[in-house]
């Protein structure tokens, strides 16, 4: 399973997605799930949650609750 929040994310799966496929040797058809982000959260990125966190912010609003750190 894999999300995609814009255009450059669908262009970098689409590459993941031919290297499975010849590293698997065009055999066998490795299946990818894609998520689709609203528009209201495409902006959110892992690396910019982080980057928050270290420096001490609020980041509560950028992540579900269940992953929230405690």
């Amino acid at each position: 399973m894999r999300g995609i929040r814009n255009q450059f994310d669908l262009e970098f799966e689409k590459d993941v997605l031919f290297v499975n496929n010849k590293l698997n040797n065009n055999k066998d058809f490795i299946e990818t799930i894609y998520f689709i982000s609203s528009y209201e959260k495409s902006h959110i990125c892992s690396s910019i949650v982080r980057t928050i966190i270290s420096n001490g912010g609020d980041y509560t609003t950028f992540v579900p609750s269940p992953v929230r750190i405690k």
